[in-house]
């Protein structure tokens, strides 16, 4: 049983779903930062998203399993991470590049945006000498995401239909799932403690950095 729950968190919070959960952690913040000035439906924006950084870099990691590629879509393999990360790499930069040009897009989307890709970077050079948790990285960079979001684009909370939740339980929760996470990678013996650590830290560095050279400069 407890397997089963772990493998479920594992899939639930796979670093290829972050950046959509990212986006809708944004819009739930404050929906008026997406001003939709070309016209286009704000579903479209979620779906296109959605389809850059989820859809098309699983789809491609099929591909090289069905291709011999790589050995299993799991990754156990630190050698079988060097395409995937890639590939990822490159769909996430070209999201970003979208972005940074789309008026339709909310500065903080952009942001952290501009910070996974900085955490897939990171991820790819250490990598090469250490396997690292790309789970925790995801979660250890949604922690702050949430605080940065409080701090500098939410001071009021994050609006729920006709409630407003302090943003205090949302970075609560959140830091209370990424500890779920680290222990779920950690129950399946996918990763080391370090390697689980290792992932937070560049998780929280990758959103920071991009923070700061966006934001602050």
């Amino acid at each position: 049983m407890p397997g089963i729950l772990f493998k479920t968190i594992s899939y639930l919070f796979h670093p290829l779903l972050m950046l959509t959960y990212i986006a809708l952690l944004v819009f739930w913040a404050n929906p008026y930062l997406f001003q939709a000035q070309s016209g286009k439906p704000l579903q479209i924006h979620f779906m296109s998203l959605f389809f850059t950084t989820f859809l098309l870099p699983a789809v491609a990691i099929f591909m090289m399993k069905s291709l011999g590629l790589i050995k299993s879509i799991h990754m156990e393999d630190r050698q079988d991470r060097i395409g995937p990360l890639i590939v990822t790499g490159v769909f996430y930069i070209w999201a970003f590049r979208n972005m940074i040009s789309n008026p339709d897009i909310p500065q903080p989307l952009t942001i952290f945006t501009l910070g996974t890709c900085i955490v897939l970077g990171l991820c790819f050079i250490i990598n090469l000498f250490s396997k690292i948790s790309l789970h925790t990285a995801g979660a250890g960079g949604m922690i702050v995401v949430a605080i940065l979001i409080w701090k500098y684009f939410a001071p009021y909370g994050f609006a729920a239909g006709s409630w407003v939740i302090h943003p205090s339980i949302i970075i609560a929760s959140i830091i209370m799932i990424a500890g779920l996470v680290g222990s779920a990678r950690l129950f399946l013996k996918a990763h080391n403690p370090s390697e689980i650590m290792g992932g937070y830290f560049i998780g929280l560095a990758g959103q920071l950095i991009a923070f700061f050279i966006l934001y602050r400069f």
